[in-house]
């Protein structure tokens, strides 16, 4: 019944019948009489963005909606910031047809107000019945209006719109012309700032949108190109306010702070730590920012100092990789986590694989934690087992750390170890997840092995491995950058991602989330050490001391693709066979997206 009014709203939706619509999907929604939202509940969380984006096109459209719909929603925008973080193909869809929906609206109004300056592209988009822009367009096409249009009072209104303003501000958005519209935005504002900062000050609009701007810059980790002129005039301003606070004569501008946050972090200028953390006691619209920039960084810091070494690090693959992630830790995440004290970890693990054999979860190990999302995740179900997080990397650590005391997660203790050498450390452990770390290695069997060895009878463990049928899309990108020699630091990852998209490489990897970060783009594109499994492959790995239970999917894609099993293979309805799943990989090129990610359980 569930499915069938997501399909009929889905319908009505097409129809613009909004208010039928949202009946149907809050039909849905409710459970024993209750609305929910559940974080780690894949399918509220989709009828939750599809309520909150019906919302905004009922607003769009000057619709009224019932004051039980108004309740629930306005739930949903409060209280669920998942929306825009933990699911961020989801967020990414909805704040894209937000954010072209609002720049369509932003060309009527250039044209009324007769900003647009070339006489060309204007000419082209007058007829307002043919009026198709989307935000590709709008990316390209930024320069050519007048630079005042930001102090346009109608202009505004739609710019610094809470629907465009809240996914910049809340989310990573994988679009190329989204980043290319807000890069020039950025520009703009920049050269604003320099020439009229106390008119940007004073206007409450810009400067909200400029720290949305400021925001999303830090979240991308600044990989937005920059030109030549902007990097002059950022190092022109910083000696500017370097040069006022010694004088004590000259005000400092608000904007003149978020616009630099926007090219760099605020730590990063010599000299101005302290003028902006006494600016942040009281402005509270900087808070955000000063904290991602300035105090995190100096708390992770100080965390670092105390992280428990627990081997060595000898191994020479063990050592690059380890430096990869201690400039550039992957990834950095902002989603929250609620605590269900009535779940566990093997509760969980049973619903997904009923196959798995009864077994006590006292003790459970991530092998490679990475910033801490994955066992942080656990811990916040799983409150009665004692999990430990190793990695490479004390700043990938030191994030995660910091990560879990603002949740309150305390079950976690982390250390510093190569798993190559973890072995030593005489632990048993019940599970055991390494998603993402063995395919690093030199020798992922060796690893495998160690981690096995570690693993208590009738133990599980959760693998993740490489996919080569996806790896292998991104020979051509990764080649380009080995024939240009390109290397790892910001300036040549701009350079990079500009490059990879004026010669059009790999065009349809531009909507792929890890294109816009500098340590995703490094991760993917540019790593250390990296290897890639068949089917195959993981069968040899797994060997015969294992039983393979089966794979985890995305939620997008999970009911398509056990549907798909199911009908070739009705007979294996715990879908654990792992030739099988080779058989329908034969005709489903793509079905594991980025990575084979896998429950085994080790025999007696």
């Amino acid at each position: 019944m569930k499915t069938i009014n997501l399909k009929l709203g889905d319908e009505l939706v097409q129809n613009k019948e909004y208010e039928k619509a949202i009946s149907l999907y809050m039909a849905a929604f409710e459970d024993n009489g209750q609305y929910k939202i559940d974080p780690k509940l894949d399918y509220y969380n989709t009828i939750a963005i599809k309520l909150f984006v019906l919302f905004n096109q009922m607003v769009v459209d000057k619709k009224t909606i019932t004051d039980e719909a108004k309740i629930i929603i306005n739930h949903i925008y409060d209280n669920a910031k998942i929306l825009w973080t933990e699911y961020p193909a989801l967020s990414n869809e909805m704040a894209v047809e937000q954010i072209t929906k609002f720049i369509k609206f932003a060309y009527e109004a250039f044209l009324d107000k007769n900003l647009i300056k070339n006489k060309s592209f204007k000419s082209k988009i007058e007829n307002k019945e043919k009026l198709t822009i989307d935000v590709q367009k709008s990316a390209e096409f930024i320069h050519f209006f007048d630079t005042n249009f930001i102090y346009d009072l109608d202009v505004q209104k739609i710019l610094c719109s809470p629907n465009l303003i809240n996914p910049l501000s809340k989310a990573i958005i994988a679009n190329l012309a989204f980043e290319n519209f807000f890069t020039e935005l950025r520009s703009i504002i920049l050269k604003k700032c320099l020439s009229e900062p106390e008119r940007i000050d004073n206007d409450i609009e810009l400067i909200n949108l400029l720290r949305a701007i400021s925001i999303n810059s830090f979240m991308t980790e600044y990989s937005w190109f920059q030109k030549k002129e902007e990097i002059k005039f950022i190092e022109q301003l910083h000696e500017s306010i370097i040069e006022r606070l010694k004088k004590k004569k000259y005000k400092i501008y608000l904007c003149e702070i978020l616009i630099l946050s926007s090219y760099k972090l605020l730590y990063e200028f010599a000299g101005l730590k302290e003028f902006i953390l006494e600016i942040n006691k009281n402005d509270k619209r900087i808070n955000e920012i000063v904290k991602a920039q300035i105090l995190d960084i100096e708390k992770e810091l100080e965390i670092s100092k105390s992280i428990k070494n627990l081997t060595n690090i000898e191994d020479e693959v063990s050592i690059k990789v380890q430096n990869q992630y201690e400039i550039y830790p992957y990834p950095r995440w902002a989603s929250d986590f609620e605590i269900y004290n009535d779940n566990s970890y093997l509760k969980t693990k049973k619903s997904q694989f009923p196959s798995l054999k009864n077994i006590e979860i006292k003790k459970i190990l991530i092998a490679g934690c990475g910033t801490g999302q994955h066992p942080i995740s656990i811990a916040s179900y799983e409150t009665n087992a004692e999990i430990h997080a190793i990695d490479l990397s004390k700043k990938s650590i030191s994030y995660g750390i910091r990560k879990a005391e603002e949740f309150g997660i305390k079950n976690i203790k982390w250390f510093q170890a190569d798993l190559l050498k973890i072995g030593n450390i005489n632990e048993k452990y019940d599970a055991i997840e390494c998603c993402g770390v063995l395919h690093h290695m030199r020798d992922p069997n060796k690893g495998f092995n160690i981690l096995s060895g570690m693993l208590n009878p009738n133990g599980i463990m959760k693998i993740g491995l490489y996919a080569r049928a996806f790896r292998n899309q991104l020979k051509p990108v990764k080649e380009f950058i080995e024939d240009n020699n390109l290397k790892k630091d910001i300036d040549s990852i701009r350079k990079a991602r500009k490059l990879i998209r004026t010669n059009n490489i790999k065009k349809a990897y531009y909507n792929n989330y890890d294109f816009y970060t500098v340590s995703s783009f490094i991760d993917l594109f540019m790593h250390e050490q990296e290897l890639d499994f068949n089917i195959l492959e993981i069968e040899n790995l797994i060997g015969k001391n294992f039983k393979f239970l089966g794979f985890t999917f995305p939620i997008a894609i999970k009911e398509q693709t056990f549907n798909k099993y199911d009908s070739l293979f009705p007979d294996n309805k715990d879908r654990n066979n792992l030739r099988n799943w080779g058989i329908l990989e034969t005709t489903e090129k793509y079905l594991f997206r980025t990575m084979y990610n896998f429950i085994i359980q080790k025999n007696k």
